[in-house]
C-alpha cells in the first residue's frame, strides 16, 4: 500500500515495518483480521505510524465496522492533517453508518454532513480526490 521511510532506524521501527508489511501480505492474501493484527502490532511498536493505522483502519472496512475506521482515521489524521486519503475513508464510514440509523433523521444527517465536510477537506488538500457531495 505505501512505502515506510522510518528515520530513526531503531529496533521496534524495523520491527513495526516487519509487522506492517505482514499486514500487507496478509490482507493481499484476503485474512482481513490476521492484518489488522500485524498493524495493531506494527502501532504498539511505533504509534505514530501512519501508514499502520491508515492500512488498519481500511482493514475495518472490509470488516464494515466503520466506527473503528473512523477512530483510525482520526489517528492519522492527528499524525499528519494534509493525509487527504484518511478524509476520503473517515467520510465513507460515516456515510455507511448514516445508512445504518435508518429511523434517526437527526443522527443521520449530522453522519451526512461530517462525511461531507471530511470530503471537502481531501478535495481541498488533493484535487484528485474531488467528488461532489451527496445527501
Amino acid at each position: 500500500m505505501f512505502s515506510v521511510a522510518c528515520k530513526d532506524g531503531g529496533r521496534f521501527v524495523a520491527e513495526a515495518r516487519e509487522h506492517y508489511y505482514k499486514g500487507n501480505d496478509l490482507l493481499d492474501d484476503g485474512l482481513v483480521e490476521e492484518a489488522i493484527e500485524e498493524y495493531s502490532e506494527a502501532i504498539r511498536k511505533k504509534p505514530d505510524f501512519l501508514e499502520a493505522y491508515f492500512s488498519r483502519g481500511y482493514s475495518f472496512a472490509e470488516l464494515r465496522e466503520y466506527q473503528r475506521v473512523i477512530d483510525d482515521m482520526d489517528e492519522v489524521i492527528e499524525i499528519n492533517p494534509e493525509f487527504a486519503p484518511a478524509y476520503v475513508e473517515r467520510a465513507l464510514s460515516y456515510k455507511f453508518l448514516a445508512y445504518q440509523v435508518n429511523d434517526n433523521i437527526e443522527e443521520y444527517e449530522k453522519l451526512i454532513a461530517q462525511g461531507n465536510a471530511d470530503l471537502i477537506k481531501a478535495c481541498e488538500l488533493d484535487k484528485s480526490l474531488c467528488v461532489p457531495p451527496q445527501k
